[in-house]
């Protein structure tokens, strides 16, 4: 079994090194973001594999996938175009031509090795009940644009990531 666990990991983990450009990375753009939108309050925040500790090489392509959710807390009224727009704009500020491209729900920047998708979103409970909130939203259902339905998505990263790693810690007790 050793022979099998060295060769997964030679071949499908990533590196230490790709691990610490995927890091800096994250606090590129979350840093960036943070400051661009700091009147919405927002809450950057990996999700997927990237949160979840289980990045792996692709099957096709060389670009790692990392995905962002940017949690806009303090936006009261907004449709999903305008929300995206928002984010999309100042995304537009710092990475431009064909770093940047639209996806359906989500904004994809490239960089050498990896490719991030940022994911706009706000807190379901605030935007239907416009009351404030603890941190007590991050349990919470997410929306999210939907440019293709022209509507919100619901989502919940945060609570799969906990949901997750509950079903890793049982199965390994």
């Amino acid at each position: 079994m050793g022979k099998i666990d060295d060769l997964l990991k030679a071949n499908i983990n990533i590196t230490q090194e790709m691990e610490e450009q995927a890091r800096g990375i994250y606090k590129e753009v979350s840093d960036f973001l943070h400051n661009e939108l700091c009147d919405y309050n927002p809450d950057i925040f990996p999700q997927g594999s990237f949160n979840l500790g289980t990045i792996i090489k692709p099957i096709k392509g060389d670009e790692f996938d990392l995905d962002f959710v940017c949690v806009l807390k303090n936006i009261y009224e907004t449709t999903p175009s305008a929300l995206k727009k928002t984010v999309g704009d100042v995304l537009k500020k710092k990475y431009k031509g064909e770093r940047l491209s639209e996806k359906n729900r989500c904004w994809q920047l490239h960089f050498q090795s990896f490719h991030v998708d940022v994911l706009p979103a706000v807190p379901a409970t605030k935007f239907d009940l416009y009351s404030e909130l603890s941190d007590n939203w991050k349990k919470a259902p997410l929306l999210i644009p939907d440019k293709e339905l022209k509507d919100w998505k619901d989502t919940n990263p945060l609570g799969y990531a906990e949901w997750f790693r509950e079903r890793v810690y049982q199965n390994a007790h």
